[in-house]
């Protein structure tokens, strides 16, 4: 049995996001489970669920050298007070400092690659890409045990021997709570309008500006239809869009609704009628389709890293080439022409969602990780 275990992501915002059935499902076997990450919005909800938290004073954005070793020398410190079996950690820098100072105050440590981002799109020669992978060769030596999302940063590891076959786990996303996201509590709606939604940071990597061309495209040539932008702009990153732009999408039509940054995703997604993320970031496996597909929502999205792992061509979505904005408005106008397709496959959106998406699953999966390295 696992007494007591550290959940370490960058915020507590990530913990209860995406790792809230797993800390649930390890409190109700008995194990004493530590939320650590950046104090936010979220710590309260975290303690109302009855987990103590730490702040690990992180700073999230940028890499200062100096700031970082501090950190680690910090969170030895957390580790070594805390004593616990295992510190499971999530997010790049959690991953990659994370690892180091738990290993050196005595803990098993695990390593979760929930996706690449940003460093792993530059060219190879590019010098955040060469710090970034040689920190990822440097927190190795610390890791007892990596699980992947996708099968594709498995490989990447593999290929660049920064990990080993016998450290290397593949589990399929971080789930969907299909009780969280349960399309039963959706109230029907008669609605003439065929919907496209976009939820997610709005960085041109992303895919918002070839979700919004081909929001342009789309509308020219039909009535009833409507496009919706959910998410944050986020101006820590060089691949913003940024609001001047968007605004000039937005003013181009009133069939295009930005939202915004919100906390529950779950109106819209109850709303849409086709869920759409034309996304090239190096994702783990992108969390707002499998929220979409626990609707029952058919998906449109490209064959790049993540993404391909949701959805099957012709089966649950459709799935263009990356960056291919004419391609994203030929499968939109294909749902507005074929609307039983949307019935059909969103039907299968949810059966992928069951068979391999589900966090029930991916819960038991993950604990017999921990298990097995007891």
């Amino acid at each position: 049995m696992i007494n007591k275990i550290i959940i370490h992501s960058v915020t507590h915002f990530t913990t209860y996001n995406f790792r809230l059935p797993l800390i649930k499902e390890l409190q109700s076997q008995g194990t004493e489970v530590v939320i650590l990450g950046k104090s936010d919005e979220y710590t309260k909800l975290l303690n109302d669920e009855g987990f103590r938290t730490i702040d690990s004073g992180i700073s999230i954005d940028g890499l200062n050298p100096i700031q970082e070793i501090k950190w680690v020398f910090r969170l030895k410190k957390i580790f070594k007070e805390e004593n616990p079996d295992l510190v499971h950690h999530y997010t790049p820098k959690s991953v990659i400092f994370g690892s180091i100072a738990s290993k050196l105050s005595g803990s098993k440590t695990v390593a979760s690659i929930s996706g690449l981002g940003y460093a792993f799109n530059l060219p190879n020669y590019h010098p955040i890409r060469i710090i970034t992978e040689l920190l990822y060769y440097l927190s190795n030596i610390f890791t007892d045990q990596y699980i992947f999302q996708n099968v594709d940063d498995m490989r990447f590891f593999l290929k660049k021997k920064i990990s080993s076959i016998k450290k290397s786990k593949l589990i399929v996303s971080s789930g969907v709570d299909i009780e969280k996201y349960n399309y039963k509590k959706c109230k029907n709606e008669n609605d003439d309008i065929i919907s496209f939604t976009f939820i997610g940071r709005l960085l041109y990597e992303k895919g918002i500006k070839e979700f919004l061309d081909a929001a342009l495209i789309i509308i020219k040539n039909n009535d009833n239809v409507k496009f919706t932008i959910v998410g944050d702009i986020d101006y820590s990153s060089p691949d913003i869009m940024n609001t001047n732009e968007l605004q000039h999408y937005l003013d181009s039509s009133d069939t295009i609704n930005y939202v915004g940054k919100t906390k529950d995703v779950r109106p819209y997604l109850c709303k849409t009628s086709v869920f759409v993320l034309p996304s090239y970031y190096r994702e783990g496996v992108p969390r707002s389709i499998l929220e979409a597909m626990a609707y029952k929502k058919p998906i449109i999205t490209v064959d790049s890293i993540g993404c391909r792992t949701t959805t099957k061509h012709n089966y649950n979505g459709l799935v263009s080439p990356k960056k291919n904005t004419n391609k994203i408005a030929e499968y939109m106008q294909y749902f507005i022409d074929n609307q039983d397709e949307i019935d059909r496959m969103g039907e299968n959106s949810y059966k992928r969602i069951l068979t391999t998406f589900n966090s029930t699953k991916v819960t038991k999966k993950t604990i017999d990780v921990y298990k097995n390295l007891q």
